[in-house]
């Protein structure tokens, strides 16, 4: 991996005036440009969108710093920093590009045929991308970095199917010994995915494990990988599928809403468990990122047959 300082002089030579759109098209999919980076452009008076890089870009920093001093390389489920530099009273930052877009629009809303999990429907299949999701939120949560805005809209997959979490806006330091913080947001930044420890009443000052709440929204992912569909509209107080599935359990709770049926391969008693253990109501009780994989189904070793790859 090229230095941190190296990767900085590289975006020094960028030319604003050449700026390449990333699309999701197939044939910029199929190419390896190495050289193409992604970038986030905010004007210095747009205060909120200013603030929201601002905080990603502090916290990129510090893993790129921790990955320099430390181990000499980033996590490969993390996106990557590539530099950033002010022009014209605007901030540029330059992220690493995934070839195949979010998980969101790869795996649900434009299915790419070059996304794994998509052709491949299959169970060690779903068991790789699951392990690689929780083995880049186990490295960030090591590190005291709580994401707060964990959704597949905010994974993203190259053409070597490597998911890589991205999207820090929202992203909060915890500490090592994961204290007690209050998310940035009032509410979850997506309601689909927020925990119900997330959803605070109005003026109601409330300390939440950021972490914990992280592992709620990494079970909703489990969940959509598994069937397409979300369990949950939200977990806020009184939603009655939170409620139903409060009573029953997830397995009923699934297959009451057809979503068991029609998941995308035969759900196993310990596919089920790991998705119950992310989806602890009590936080307290949840799975957090290094417990979840050390699950019987997500330490299960696969034979790769040809086109699989390792996480």
């Amino acid at each position: 991996m090229k230095s941190f300082s190296e990767e900085w002089n590289l975006c020094g030579k960028y030319d604003p005036s050449r700026r390449v759109n990333v699309v999701g098209d197939l044939k910029l999919q199929r190419k390896r440009l190495p050289h193409l980076m992604v970038e986030k452009c905010v004007r210095q008076r747009a205060v909120d969108s200013l603030k929201h890089l601002r905080n990603e870009l502090e916290i990129l920093l510090f893993l790129v710093r921790f990955a320099q001093l430390n181990v000499g390389y980033m996590h490969p489920n993390v996106i990557q920093l590539r530099g950033y530099y002010m022009f014209l009273n605007k901030i540029h930052v330059f992220i690493e590009f995934c070839e195949l877009g979010s998980l969101k629009q790869a795996y649900i809303d434009d299915p790419t045929p070059l996304l794994r999990i998509q052709t491949l429907p299959i169970e060690s299949e779903l068991r790789d991308a699951i392990r690689q999701i929780c083995a880049g939120v186990a490295y960030l949560h090591s590190n005291g970095v709580a994401h707060c805005d964990l959704a597949l809209e905010n994974i993203y997959a190259t053409q070597d199917n490597v998911l890589k979490i991205a999207d820090f806006d929202y992203a909060v330091f915890v500490g090592a010994e994961n204290q007690h913080k209050r998310p940035l947001a009032d509410e979850p930044c997506r309601r689909v995915y927020g925990a119900p420890e997330t959803y605070v009443r109005p003026g109601e000052e409330r300390q939440i494990d950021l972490q914990k709440a992280d592992m709620w929204a990494v079970g909703v992912i489990v969940v959509m990988l598994f069937t397409k569909k979300p369990p949950f509209d939200s977990a806020a107080p009184g939603d009655k599928g939170l409620q139903l599935y409060e009573r029953v359990g997830l397995r009923p709770y699934l297959r009451a809403l057809y979503l068991e049926q029609s998941a995308v391969c035969k759900l196993t008693d310990e596919m089920i468990s790991l998705a119950e253990g992310l989806l602890q109501i009590n936080p307290l009780k949840r799975l957090t990122a290094a417990q979840a994989l050390e699950t019987p189904w997500l330490s299960q070793q696969d034979d790769l047959a040809e086109g699989e790859s390792a996480s």
